[in-house]
Protein backbone atom coordinates (compact mmCIF):
# COMPACT_ATOMS: atom_id res chain seq x y z
CA UNK A 1 0.00 0.00 0.00
CA UNK A 2 1.24 3.46 -0.81
CA UNK A 3 2.20 6.00 1.84
CA UNK A 4 -0.55 8.25 3.11
CA UNK A 5 -0.84 11.10 0.62
CA UNK A 6 -4.50 11.90 1.35
CA UNK A 7 -6.14 12.61 4.70
CA UNK A 8 -9.74 12.34 3.51
CA UNK A 9 -12.08 12.75 0.56
CA UNK A 10 -15.50 14.41 0.64
CA UNK A 11 -18.01 14.00 -2.19
CA UNK A 12 -21.14 16.19 -2.15
CA UNK A 13 -24.14 16.71 -4.37
CA UNK A 14 -27.05 19.14 -4.06
CA UNK A 15 -30.50 18.34 -5.42
CA UNK A 16 -33.92 19.99 -5.51
CA UNK A 17 -35.84 16.74 -6.03
CA UNK A 18 -35.73 14.48 -2.98
CA UNK A 19 -36.54 11.41 -5.11
CA UNK A 20 -33.13 11.59 -6.82
CA UNK A 21 -31.22 11.20 -3.55
CA UNK A 22 -31.56 7.40 -3.73
CA UNK A 23 -29.98 7.44 -7.20
CA UNK A 24 -27.10 9.51 -5.81
CA UNK A 25 -26.60 6.99 -3.00
CA UNK A 26 -26.24 4.28 -5.67
CA UNK A 27 -23.64 6.41 -7.46
CA UNK A 28 -21.71 6.86 -4.20
CA UNK A 29 -21.72 3.08 -3.70
CA UNK A 30 -20.46 2.58 -7.27
CA UNK A 31 -17.69 5.11 -6.68
CA UNK A 32 -16.71 3.37 -3.45
CA UNK A 33 -17.82 -0.30 -3.49
CA UNK A 34 -17.37 -1.09 0.22
CA UNK A 35 -19.64 -1.64 3.20
CA UNK A 36 -20.02 1.97 4.38
CA UNK A 37 -20.95 0.99 7.93
CA UNK A 38 -18.09 -1.48 8.35
CA UNK A 39 -15.56 0.90 6.80
CA UNK A 40 -16.90 3.89 8.77
CA UNK A 41 -17.64 5.92 5.66
CA UNK A 42 -19.84 8.87 6.57
CA UNK A 43 -22.96 9.22 4.41
CA UNK A 44 -24.96 12.26 5.46
CA UNK A 45 -28.24 13.49 4.07
CA UNK A 46 -29.79 16.79 5.09
CA UNK A 47 -32.18 19.38 3.79
CA UNK A 48 -31.50 23.11 3.77
CA UNK A 49 -33.26 26.14 2.35
CA UNK A 50 -31.98 27.22 -1.04
CA UNK A 51 -32.82 30.12 -3.30
CA UNK A 52 -36.42 31.32 -3.07
CA UNK A 53 -36.63 29.45 0.25
CA UNK A 54 -37.14 26.13 -1.60
CA UNK A 55 -35.82 22.91 -0.03
CA UNK A 56 -32.36 21.89 -1.20
CA UNK A 57 -31.23 18.34 -0.43
CA UNK A 58 -27.57 17.67 0.28
CA UNK A 59 -25.98 14.23 0.20
CA UNK A 60 -22.35 13.91 1.23
CA UNK A 61 -19.89 11.07 1.72
CA UNK A 62 -16.58 11.28 3.55
CA UNK A 63 -13.76 8.74 3.58
CA UNK A 64 -10.90 8.83 6.07
CA UNK A 65 -9.13 5.49 5.70
CA UNK A 66 -6.21 5.45 3.30
CA UNK A 67 -7.41 2.34 1.44
CA UNK A 68 -10.87 3.89 0.92
CA UNK A 69 -9.42 7.24 -0.16
CA UNK A 70 -7.31 5.47 -2.77
CA UNK A 71 -10.09 3.15 -3.96
CA UNK A 72 -12.57 6.02 -4.30
CA UNK A 73 -10.20 8.25 -6.24
CA UNK A 74 -8.86 5.43 -8.42
CA UNK A 75 -12.43 4.52 -9.37
CA UNK A 76 -13.28 8.10 -10.26
CA UNK A 77 -10.04 9.07 -12.00
CA UNK A 78 -9.75 5.84 -14.00
CA UNK A 79 -13.16 6.52 -15.56
CA UNK A 80 -12.29 10.01 -16.79
CA UNK A 81 -11.62 10.38 -20.51
CA UNK A 82 -7.98 11.12 -21.47
CA UNK A 83 -8.73 14.79 -22.23
CA UNK A 84 -10.11 15.29 -18.69
CA UNK A 85 -7.06 13.59 -17.17
CA UNK A 86 -4.89 16.02 -19.12
CA UNK A 87 -6.97 18.94 -17.81
CA UNK A 88 -6.63 17.71 -14.21
CA UNK A 89 -2.87 17.48 -14.52
CA UNK A 90 -2.54 20.80 -16.34
CA UNK A 91 -4.70 22.56 -13.71
CA UNK A 92 -3.58 20.66 -10.60
CA UNK A 93 -1.78 23.67 -9.09
CA UNK A 94 -4.85 25.92 -9.50
CA UNK A 95 -7.17 23.24 -8.13
CA UNK A 96 -5.14 23.02 -4.88
CA UNK A 97 -5.92 25.72 -2.32
CA UNK A 98 -3.74 26.97 0.53
CA UNK A 99 -5.40 24.60 3.03
CA UNK A 100 -4.32 21.60 0.96
CA UNK A 101 -7.73 20.87 -0.58
CA UNK A 102 -7.73 19.63 -4.19
CA UNK A 103 -11.04 20.13 -6.01
CA UNK A 104 -12.70 18.12 -8.77
CA UNK A 105 -16.21 18.60 -10.18
CA UNK A 106 -17.95 15.82 -12.09
CA UNK A 107 -20.83 16.53 -14.44
CA UNK A 108 -24.10 15.44 -12.83
CA UNK A 109 -25.92 14.67 -16.09
CA UNK A 110 -23.14 12.31 -17.15
CA UNK A 111 -23.32 10.46 -13.83
CA UNK A 112 -27.10 10.12 -14.18
CA UNK A 113 -26.85 8.68 -17.70
CA UNK A 114 -26.77 4.98 -18.59
CA UNK A 115 -24.00 3.99 -18.74
CA UNK A 116 -22.51 6.49 -16.29
CA UNK A 117 -20.19 9.00 -17.92
CA UNK A 118 -17.48 10.53 -15.78
CA UNK A 119 -16.47 13.96 -17.09
CA UNK A 120 -15.15 17.14 -15.54
CA UNK A 121 -17.26 20.27 -15.44
CA UNK A 122 -16.55 23.86 -14.45
CA UNK A 123 -19.80 24.44 -12.63
CA UNK A 124 -23.51 23.96 -12.63
CA UNK A 125 -25.02 20.67 -11.56
CA UNK A 126 -22.19 18.47 -10.38
CA UNK A 127 -20.68 16.17 -7.80
CA UNK A 128 -18.18 18.23 -5.77
CA UNK A 129 -15.09 16.30 -4.72
CA UNK A 130 -12.70 17.73 -2.14
CA UNK A 131 -9.46 15.82 -1.59
CA UNK A 132 -7.49 16.80 1.54
CA UNK A 133 -3.82 16.28 0.64
CA UNK A 134 -1.56 15.04 3.44
CA UNK A 135 1.73 16.86 3.98
CA UNK A 136 4.01 17.67 6.87
CA UNK A 137 4.98 20.36 7.15
CA UNK A 138 1.88 21.74 5.45
CA UNK A 139 3.69 23.92 2.94
CA UNK A 140 2.51 24.50 -0.61
CA UNK A 141 5.51 22.83 -2.23
CA UNK A 142 5.11 19.69 -0.09
CA UNK A 143 1.36 19.60 -0.81
CA UNK A 144 2.04 19.88 -4.55
CA UNK A 145 4.71 17.18 -4.38
CA UNK A 146 2.31 14.75 -2.67
CA UNK A 147 -0.53 15.65 -5.03
CA UNK A 148 1.71 15.01 -8.06
CA UNK A 149 2.81 11.70 -6.58
CA UNK A 150 -0.80 10.62 -6.14
CA UNK A 151 -1.81 11.77 -9.62
CA UNK A 152 1.13 9.84 -11.11
CA UNK A 153 0.03 6.76 -9.12
CA UNK A 154 -3.40 7.14 -10.79
CA UNK A 155 -1.66 7.51 -14.20
CA UNK A 156 -2.50 11.20 -14.53
CA UNK A 157 0.53 12.96 -15.97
Amino acid sequence: MMKKLIHNVTVRVFENEKEKIEIYKDIFHEMLPVDFKKERVSLIQRTERGFDDLPLHLLSMKTRRNKNNILLLENILSRLPPKDKEILFREHERRLDEQGDFFIRLDLNGLLSTPRIYTLTRGGDCFHIKVKIAAFPKKRERLLQNLREFLAYCDIK
